[in-house]
């Protein structure tokens, strides 16, 4: 059985990063949820504000100080550091490249410059899937881009419960709450994070290997069993690949193992789908994502006809 010991130390030192994504507008609920979170030597905390020039700095300030965070400055190539919570300046655009903070200028205007979406995409192509994103309410759409990002990287992706998340519209929507992995109120994302931490983290993602006897013999019933459920067959998937995407749902799911992991996918016929939309959602999103075609309609179509007469042919061959 191939178990993450939550009390290894990350060997390269980076810890897991919390992404907690707010709208300035409107910061109760994100101040409740820090009162919940303090900080933790293993987890880095990025606090990623909506309208963040809109925020009354001086109130927020200590309220976050009441509640245990003393925010780090952020400078331009400051490393990423354990136990500590950042927020960034208004007017500025922050993301992160090899463990370390890229600043630059916002060019857009207030509304228009996808702040958390900007923030989420960078941290999942650096962080790898040690990383958690949280989206409270009051975002709007931002973030959903920045979500299947996180979770297609092997990252965790958390919403705050609302009267919207809990109706049945929520599925067709394009809100990030659609895309998360739960959607629990203030009161419980604290707990949940916590937990996730303990698994996304790289000393505990990084223990399991494809090539290890035991996590191969584990991937070949995990594939068996999608077989049998899905009618798709994962034997041939990259290894790597296949290994993420598991402990992605072990993250998920909050099992201790992936051995657990197993025993769980052969009891609930439904989890056979949840891993099979993960193992595709890279490959997928592009597809099922209608924001992509009207790109494609307005950026890419055009030129591809630019200067073209119906005598004309396109591609090559």
């Amino acid at each position: 059985m191939v178990t993450a010991s939550p009390d290894a130390a990350a060997p390269d030192g980076r810890p897991a990063v919390v992404a907690v994504c707010a709208s300035a507008a409107s910061p109760q609920p994100l101040l409740q949820l820090l009162r919940a979170l303090t900080p933790q030597s293993d987890m880095a905390l990025v606090i990623v504000l909506q309208h963040r020039e809109a925020l009354d700095t001086e109130p927020f300030m200590q309220a976050l100080r009441e509640a245990g965070h003393v925010p780090s400055p952020i400078a331009p190539d400051a490393p990423l550091e354990p136990g500590k919570t950042y927020l960034p300046d208004p007017d500025v655009i922050v993301s992160l490249e090899n463990g370390r903070f890229r600043v630059q200028p916002a060019e857009e205007q207030p509304g228009a410059r996808g702040t958390i979406d900007s923030f989420l995409v960078a941290l999942a192509s650096d962080e790898d899937g040690h990383s958690i994103a949280v989206i409270l309410a009051g975002t709007g759409a931002d973030g959903t881009l920045g979500l299947k990002a996180v979770k297609a990287a092997g990252g965790l992706a958390l919403a705050e419960e609302t009267e919207e998340s809990r109706s049945s519209e929520l599925a067709r929507s394009n809100h990030p709450a659609a895309l998360a992995d739960a959607v629990l109120p203030i009161d419980q994302l604290a707990e949940r994070i916590k937990d996730g931490v303990r698994q996304v983290r790289p000393a505990a993602a990084g223990l399991a290997r494809p090539d290890d006897a035991d996590v191969s013999a584990a991937l070949a019933s995990i594939a068996a069993v999608l077989r049998k459920r899905t009618g798709h067959d994962f034997h041939g998937y990259k290894p790597g690949t296949f290994l993420r995407r598991v402990q992605r749902r072990v993250q998920v799911v909050q099992v201790t193992s992936i051995g657990a992991y197993l025993d769980l996918l052969r009891e609930r016929p439904d989890e056979a789908q949840e891993l099979f939309n993960d193992l595709l959602i890279g490959v997928t999103q592009f597809f099922r994502d209608p924001h992509e075609f009207d790109l494609l309609a307005r950026e890419v179509v055009p030129k591809l006809f630019a200067g073209k007469t119906q005598n004309d042919r396109l591609g090559s061959g």
